[in-house]
């Protein structure tokens, strides 16, 4: 995908790339707000906001944005918001009473009038960045007056001039190693794409983020170094008035007495020491910018400042406007502003006439329309590649060429195809960034669309209310009544006309009560309203009138409402339109019409069963020991009742809300309907305001529910062996659900209570049986995203899914979503360690991604993400201890027959003897042998069985490792040199073995009596293949085929124990991650590796040190949270997952 990055950081440019310092632009849509406060939105995966009532919302007075979404605040200030597929993150239920909302690429941070703040979104895999601010929590609980963001992080200043930041720690998420100087008299933050930088009250700069794109002051470049010397921080440290951010990674910083100091590594030009032809660099001119900068301004590669007698000074690459000698004339005074492409720039002149300079045909050449910007200019635009300039007679003028990107869409519309449509009555202009699809807001409520079609250039396909109510996307929809377009560079609200019939499809007889709903107009202003349609007058109402006047309140709303006459006449529907005016002779409109329908009453109500409607019997099924049956609805207001049928008296329905259920929860064992068969017959009736009826027979069949209780199928901890620090799962017959109750844990030898867990503490039991990690095609695979390497973390489809997109909203409905979830939250094994605790707003993150073989028919490539909470009716529970056990010890676990109960209701019988579910926990003998079984572990842990413990639970169960697998009894017999020392200890034998006898080349593999232990060898093939790799002369020497495998293993027992040869000095997986072009033809198969290497690599000259694991680990914070600092974890991550996720090292 294309970098996007942002251009400069004053309010008063309007940049290239779509940022603000706070908001990052959609790249994907434009969107827009009408006057009632709906939406439209047109571009690629454009769409609108849902709350799934079949209507458009309405009633958003300021449209935010990301990079991938929207959000919209409406006038009650509370929030919706909505984006592109799994972008669309579910919000938080708490979040009212907002003033503004801020962005990263893909967060959103509500800030709250009491100056709170609550965070939502973010889909990247394995990254925060921005959407969860659990960590920081407690300071953004109020006082919080302005946020800043990066990519991938937020800053807020509070009002005690504190800084309080979170997300992404490369693009200053973290900000610890300098927050004793943000922890007061922070005036203003500034930010890149990656770093931020704060200003103080003293006049000092303070940065963090990524080092090397202005996070840290150390390499710094000022007024001083005409000599070519590099300057030093202190400079930074007094006297500094304003910050500007230039391209994606350097700051510059605006002195009290005009001078520049610029840092960090952007572009050519600025920290380039030696001279280049093709760039001016900032130390060739920086003598002209020791007075007067009052602003600068950046396309990609240069740089322009704009002096206090309005002349310009430009440096870095000349051919995007470092260089200005053509020009140089026409800016030497008089500039007010300048607009930047990425390749160009565009100085407004104080006479309203453009110069520009840059690359030609990205902007930097304006001659086809210089005569248009001779004069009149009031605004510049810049965009990816081309201007745009607002006009004081309402036209807008564009000039530069789209440079065809695949990504960015090759089809574009032009500006001379609209210029017509543009030449006059302008008011706003908008584009969505390098993206560069523009459009022009008219002052008759018009929107005229060009640029690059597939993000919003061409706008022939829009999705409005029309979408919603209709289903049509009619490109007529942006011809009139839009209020507003999505401009990032605002605050400002619409002035809104929400018009709230209390129906639009009413009934004669009834009611119409209408709210009106304004923003922007003062308390009292008179706002004129009229009723109008065909053939209705004054005779159509019982009370109310067809015109009025009324005040706006304190609230900027007011209210009227019509009762319409059921005069029983058979007129059809008739259509009333409901209109705002600004005068009394109602020539002046305001906002937009709202249509109602109006129907008559002589047609009786239409009832909606669950399988059939008025006229109709319906059927239906429910469990038994059930009360309720269903809800019914219909077309109209109605009052519902009973009305015969066989079993009438079994039933009751609500007069209001059309619920019907049993008296009493019917037994399937004892029916009580008619004919004592299960099946109840009972009729409903439907009464609208004018006594027309309707009824409709249901037939309810009561079916049987299994009674038999649940049961404990078997009862196991960490699926092979009982450690001290075990978690330990019960797996019942049948999924269960909590009740109340206690799980209890005795001391076998002495009845002691070891610890009491309430069955109802989150901290304590969590569901377990959603924890999938499998490397199959036909299961769905979930995990953490914090699972190493070693766990696959892709999602399988089964084969009867691969038509559609069933699977995804089977996902949706039977896990639900909610980032704060209600009750119980997902925790897999790799998280749930000992003494952990977890609330109800924790959120458990799993990543759902599509895999090379699903090919469905539509195309869902990608990554999905979500919280699951409340999982419920499980089959399987874990026993989650505080206390750590003590080894080598029995003990007994006893449940309270309260604690489970299944879904018809049947309780679990619980447990209170002691032998049921009894267990013996292991030693440090079985901890020893699990390392003695793998070399990995032999060369990380040593004899650490604590560490090698965690590692068992955290990583060894998922990949199926055994405990087990070396015999120490073995090892005794097989060395007799052993005896003198150890004697039969196979406790002593094991660590001597992991000491020792590993790197000695021992084995517990007893030879037969026969062999040759001079020649013969345990070595695997891939320990003789390691061989090989590890020694240049035995590279010259031996192959990979199975006749030089076992000469190398002949070899090594021979000659190479005796010359204290190492069997594994060569690194494999250092080599696949040091030569990327070896990843995808050989994944993570090391012995493969070690082929290529002896065959290729050597005489190649490949390496296997080129990777920094380290930095690869300092990059991202989720594998540091997880793996530490491992770096052989860290390489093996990169090899396995990192490679093809995009990560960088």
């Amino acid at each position: 995908m294309t970098t996007f990055v942002r251009s400069i950081s004053s309010s008063e440019n309007y940049e290239y790339y779509g940022w603000s310092q706070g908001e990052f632009a959609n790249i994907n849509n434009l969107a827009g707000l009408r006057f009632d406060g709906t939406v439209v939105s047109w571009g690629h995966s454009a769409n609108l906001p849902n709350d799934n009532s079949g209507f458009p919302i309405s009633g958003i007075v300021k449209l935010y944005s990301h990079m991938w979404g929207y959000a919209g605040l409406k006038y009650d200030d509370s929030v919706v918001s909505w984006g592109q597929h799994y972008f669309d993150v579910e919000m938080p239920n708490d979040l009212g009473d907002v003033s503004k909302i801020y962005t990263t690429r893909e967060a959103f941070a509500a800030l709250k009038h009491d100056g709170s703040v609550v965070t939502w979104g973010g889909a990247s895999i394995g990254e925060n960045l921005g959407e969860d601010s659990s960590s920081v929590s407690s300071s953004l609980n109020g006082g919080v007056i302005e946020i800043v963001s990066t990519y991938g992080a937020f800053a807020a200043l509070k009002n005690d001039g504190s800084v309080v930041t979170w997300g992404l720690d490369r693009d200053g998420g973290d900000s610890s190693a300098v927050s004793d100087q943000l922890s007061s008299g922070v005036n203003k933050i500034y930010s890149t794409n990656y770093s931020f930088a704060a200003l103080k009250n003293d006049g000092s700069v303070v940065t963090w983020g990524f080092d090397k794109k202005a996070g840290q002051i150390d390499y710094l470049w000022g007024p001083w170094t005409s000599n070519g010397e590099n300057g030093n921080s202190n400079i930074l440290e007094s006297d500094v008035s304003k910050v500007c951010t230039m391209s994606d990674g350097y700051f510059a910083a605006i002195k009290t007495d005009g001078s520049v100091v610029v840092w960090g590594w952007g572009a050519p030009g600025v920290w380039l020491e030696t001279e280049d032809s093709d760039v001016i660099r900032f130390i060739d001119i920086s003598d002209q910018l020791s007075s007067g900068v009052v602003n600068i301004f950046s396309t990609n590669t240069a740089a322009a400042a704009l002096k206090s007698d309005g002349s310009v000074v430009t440096w870095g690459e000349k051919i995007y406007g470092g260089d200005s000698s053509s020009v140089i004339s026409q800016i030497s005074s008089d500039v007010i502003s300048i607009s930047t492409t990425g390749y160009a720039f565009a100085a407004l002149k104080s006479d309203g006439s453009v110069v520009t300079w840059g690359e030609n045909e990205r902007g930097g050449d304006s001659s086809l329309v210089s005569d248009d910007l001779s004069s009149g200019v009031q605004k510049i635009y810049g965009g990816g590649d081309v201007f745009a300039a607002l006009k004081d007679d309402g036209s807008v003028i564009s000039w530069g060429d789209y440079e065809p990107i695949s990504d960015l869409g090759s089809v574009t519309t032009s500006w001379e195809s609209v210029k017509d449509q543009l030449s006059n009555g302008v008011v706003d202009v908008v584009h969505n960034g390098q993206s560069d699809a523009w459009a022009a807001l008219k002052s008759d409520g018009s929107v005229v669309t060009w640029g690059r079609n597939d993000y919003g250039g061409d706008s022939t396909v829009v999705m409005g209310p029309d979408w919603t109510l209709n289903g049509t996307k009619s490109g007529d929809q942006l011809s009139n009544g839009i209020a507003a377009l999505n401009n990032i560079f605002t605050d400002e609200i619409i002035t809104l006309y929400l018009i709230k019939p209390s129906s639009t499809n009413l009934i004669e007889g009834n009611t119409l009560n209408t709210t009106v709903q304004t923003t922007n107009l003062p308390a009292g202003t008179n706002i004129y309203w009229s009723l109008t349609g065909t053939g209705i007058d004054s005779s159509d109402l019982t009370s109310g009138d067809l015109e009025g006047m009324s005040e706006l309140s304190d609230n900027g709303d007011f209210s009227f409402s019509q009762t319409f006459i059921a005069d029983g006449n058979n007129e059809g529907t008739e259509n009333l339109e409901i209109k705002l005016f600004r005068d009394s002779n109602r020539s002046i409109q305001l906002g937009l019409t709202k249509s109602i329908q109006i129907n008559d009453n002589n047609t009786q109500p239409t009832i909606y069963g669950p399988s059939g409607s008025t006229g109709t019997n319906s059927t239906i099924s429910i469990n038994e020991n059930s009360i309720a049956v269903y809800t019914f609805n219909a077309d109209e207001i109605v009052t519902w009742s009973t009305f015969g049928g066989d079993d009438q008296q079994q039933f009751t329905i609500n007069s209001n809300s059309g619920a019907l259920s049993f008296l009493s929860a019917p037994d399937y064992e004892n029916p009580n309907d008619s004919n004592r068969d299960n099946e109840y017959s009972v009729t409903i009736r439907a009464t609208d305001s004018v006594n027309n009826t309707a009824d409709q027979i249901i037939n309810i069949s009561v079916e049987n529910v299994e009674e038999t209780a649940p049961t404990i199928s078997s009862f196991n901890a960490d699926n092979s062996v009982v450690w001290t620090s075990s978690n330990i799962f019960l797996n019942f017959s049948e999924a269960v659900d909590v009740e109340s109750g206690n799980i209890v844990i005795y001391k076998a030898s002495d009845d002691s209570v070891v610890e009491t867990i309430d069955v109802t503490s989150l901290n304590k039991v969590a569901v377990t049986d959603l924890y999938i990690a499998d490397y199959s095609y036909n299961r769905i695979a979930i995990t953490r995203n914090s699972i190493l390497p070693e766990i696959s973390s892709h999602l399988g489809v089964s084969e009867d899914s691969k038509t559609n997109l069933e699977w995804y909203q089977e996902l949706k409905n039977n896990w639900k979503m909610t980032i704060n979830g209600s009750d119980y939250l997902f925790v897999d094994s790799s998280e749930a360690t000992r003494n952990e605790s977890l609330s109800a707003n924790d959120s458990s993150w799993i990543y759902l991604s599509t895999n090379a073989e699903f090919t469905p028919d539509t195309d869902v490539s990608g990554s999905y993400a979500a919280t699951f909470t409340n999982l419920e009716s499980k089959s399987s529970y874990t026993i989650n201890p505080t206390n750590v056990f003590e080894e080598s010890t029995s003990y007994y676990v006893q449940i309270d027959a309260t604690a489970f109960d299944d879904s018809s209701s049947n309780s679990y019988a619980g447990i209170n003897d002691k032998t049921t579910l009894g267990f013996t926990t292991a030693s440090d003998f079985e901890a020893l042998n699990y390392i003695a079984s793998y070399g990995d572990l032999i060369n990380y842990f040593g004899i650490d069985t604590s560490g090698a413990i965690s590692h068992h639970l955290n990583f060894g169960i998922a990949e199926g490792r055994s405990v087990s697998l070396f015999s120490a009894s073995n090892y005794l017999a097989k060395y007799s040199d052993l005896s003198p020392f150890i004697g039969d200890d196979q406790t002593l034998a094991l660590k001597h073995y992991i000491l020792h006898g590993y790197a000695e080349g021992r084995t517990d593999t007893l030879l037969d009596s026969g062999s040759d232990s001079g020649s013969s060898s345990d070595l695997t093939d891939f320990e003789a293949l390691n061989y090989i790799a590890s020694h240049v002369d035995l590279l010259n020497y031996f192959g990979t085929d199975d006749d030089d495998i076992e000469s190398a293993k002949s070899h090594y027992e021979i000659h190479g124990k005796a010359e204290g040869r190492a069997l594994d000095n060569f690194d494999e997986w250092g080599y696949l991650a040091s030569n990327n072009e070896l990843i995808e033809p050989l994944g993570g198969d090391t012995t493969e590796a070690v082929k290529n290497y002896i065959s290729f690599g050597y005489s190649q000259g490949k390496i296997t040190n080129s990777f920094d694991a380290q930095s690869y680990l300092n990059n991202y914070e989720d594998l540091r949270n997880y793996i530490g600092e491992n770096q052989e974890l860290a390489t093996q991550h990169y090899v396995k997952f990192g490679f093809n996720e995009g990560r960088v090292f």
